[in-house]
């Protein structure tokens, strides 16, 4: 009697555990990126622009189109913050600056579906915080209430069961 008592509470414990597990795998996932189609022109030209949060140009910024974990090109945006690059095949690409990272389907010249972009519209935004630490709370996952729900779970259910099989014991 006294090991499935014990054995009962392990289970409550696992249990407690793998809510608290789930979520927290949840909260590490990355977050899906929004893809958009473009359609590239003669050669494997796309053209693109990118602009700060309020929509104004940004000058003289780096552009990465990678494919595959390859830089297929790079190019620097002008004065009105555009930029153009060749040689570009279909498939998904991820353009990246310095402040973000897009992800487009890249399509080959008559193939792109109707709503397809025609340029790569990039907005680059100062403040980029990185990670699952939004904003330096090194705790801020407390705050999920699933995760606190777990812990509160557990911290009356582990007990119970010690409890439980200090019982049978006597």
């Amino acid at each position: 009697m006294k090991v499935s008592k014990l054995m009962h509470g392990c289970i409550v414990a696992l249990t407690c555990f793998g809510f608290l597990s789930a979520d927290l795998a949840r909260a590490a996932a990355p977050a899906v990126a929004k893809v958009g189609d473009v359609a590239l022109q003669a050669a494997g030209a796309v053209q693109g622009q990118v602009l700060d949060a309020q929509g104004a140009p940004l000058a003289g910024k780096q552009v990465s189109a990678v494919q595959n974990g390859k830089i297929m090109a790079t190019a620097v945006t002008d004065s009105s913050g555009r930029f153009a690059m060749n040689n570009l095949s279909g498939g998904v690409c991820e353009f990246q600056t310095e402040t973000n990272r897009d992800v487009y389907r890249l399509w080959a010249p008559r193939t792109a579906p109707p709503a397809a972009q025609q340029r790569v519209l990039l907005v680059s935004d100062s403040k980029v915080v990185l990670g699952q630490n939004c904003g330096g709370n090194a705790l801020g996952w407390l705050a999920n209430p699933w995760v606190l729900g777990g812990l509160v779970a557990a911290a009356i259910a582990i007990p119970l069961a010690v409890a439980n099989s200090d019982d049978d014991a006597s």
